[in-house]
């Protein structure tokens, strides 16, 4: 499999911080994300010096065409969102991927109707390696028929792949033939009927 290569001035952010509660962390990737130049924000937990419970706090920052001064403004936002003393920096060349591409879905209960955004991320010869609903739409729907989020993520997610749509009242997927037929042919190119 070919991976994208996409060169950039991306810089990884790091700190350990502990005695620190969940809504303060929580506040912090909140607010973290919403920044343009940062493209991810992750918390995990670890053990610290003298065996305290810890978090590692990790951003990953695109720094575009200031990438010292781009790093240092989200570094202090860290520092003074965390109580933080200090953040350590590692600089990336770039970021491997797989080609992604959004799709939606349409869900229908009775008559009722919504479409889904659906990320789908594939090789190059068109195998998913991910199929991902947005969260918010299946729990925003969920809540209106009555339904746990977690189903109609399932049902829209398993609908992206086949190329079908939802009927979340009969709780199936419903397949064109045609439209599946040429998707089956678009994912792999020269494949034999």
């Amino acid at each position: 499999m070919s991976l994208d290569y996409n060169p950039s001035h991306l810089t990884l952010l790091l700190t350990v911080v502990d005695d620190r509660d969940g809504e303060v962390l929580g506040d912090a990737i909140q607010r973290l994300v919403e920044r343009d130049e940062v493209l991810a924000c992750h918390v995990l937990p670890c053990t610290t010096k003298k065996n305290r419970p810890g978090h590692v706090l990790l951003v990953l920052v695109d720094g575009g065409d200031d990438p010292d001064g781009t790093a240092e403004r989200v570094a202090r936002e860290i520092m003074t969102l965390t109580g933080s003393t200090g953040v350590d920096r590692f600089d990336a060349d770039g970021v491997y991927s797989v080609p992604s591409r959004f799709e939606t879905v349409e869900v229908r209960y009775g008559d009722r109707r919504w479409e889904v955004s659906v990320k789908v991320a594939e090789t190059p010869d068109g195998e998913p390696v991910t199929v991902k609903a947005e969260f918010d739409e299946c729990r925003r729907i969920g809540r209106e028929v009555g339904l746990p989020p977690r189903e109609v993520k399932a049902l829209v997610e398993a609908a992206a792949r086949v190329g079908g749509t939802v009927d979340l009242k009969r709780r199936e997927i419903r397949v064109d033939r045609e439209t599946a037929d040429a998707r089956s042919e678009t994912r792999r190119p020269g494949a034999r009927p």
